[in-house]
């Protein structure tokens, strides 16, 4: 998408992406298409609350206006989420696949996920279902402990987050179309704010 153009005018394509935490950040990794990941640099390391966000956003920080802001699915609701209430106004404004906190969803799909599927390793010290959750409980409701969960899977097998969310999208390939599709389309919104200015 980049190839052929100067790095002053590929520079002034480039747009920053801030997120809420680095569970976020691992999603984009995964969602992202290769072309958007080139428009783009990814802040990392934030851990910064969507209603902050929004907040930036409301005041015409311009940091938080000419970039992406990308928040967990909850926010996308059209009754409790912040941004879903008012999705016109919060065009840079992209949400994760879903209607909950990422970490629920994939922990809903693996504590369902067959002890057969080919994703889990093989023998006492290959990454099974059973070591998967072996501090957290397959029917744990409570978010803080499936949080736990989550970010303690980097620790049980390498890059244990990130495999974790390929496999869900291998199962769920339609929320890549989907959640790239909104990004180009938040991308070209602040473009076109960028134009203005």
């Amino acid at each position: 998408l980049m190839v052929g153009i100067g790095d002053a005018e590929r520079e002034r394509l480039r747009v920053s992406v801030y997120s809420e935490d680095d569970v976020t950040v691992t999603f984009i990794d995964a969602l992202l298409s290769e072309d958007n990941k080139q428009l783009v640099d990814i802040v990392r390391g934030a851990d910064v609350s969507a209603g902050i966000y929004k907040v930036l956003f409301d005041k015409h920080i311009g940091e938080f206006v000419k970039n992406i802001v990308v928040l967990d699915g909850d926010m996308e609701d059209e009754t409790k989420g912040a941004i879903g209430r008012n999705r016109s106004l919060y065009y840079n404004f992209v949400c994760l696949p879903g209607n909950a906190y990422p970490e629920n969803q994939i922990f809903k799909f693996f504590s369902k996920l067959s002890e057969d599927d080919a994703f889990w390793e093989r023998g006492l010290r290959g990454y099974t279902k059973q070591k998967c959750f072996r501090e957290v409980d397959i029917d744990e409701k409570g978010k803080s402990r499936i949080k736990y969960w989550f970010a303690m899977q980097d620790g049980l097998r390498e890059n244990g987050r990130m495999l974790l969310v390929r496999r869900w999208l291998q199962d769920n390939p339609k929320v890549v179309e989907e959640f790239n599709q909104q990004f180009s389309e938040a991308y070209g919104k602040v473009m076109n704010v960028r134009g203005r200015s």
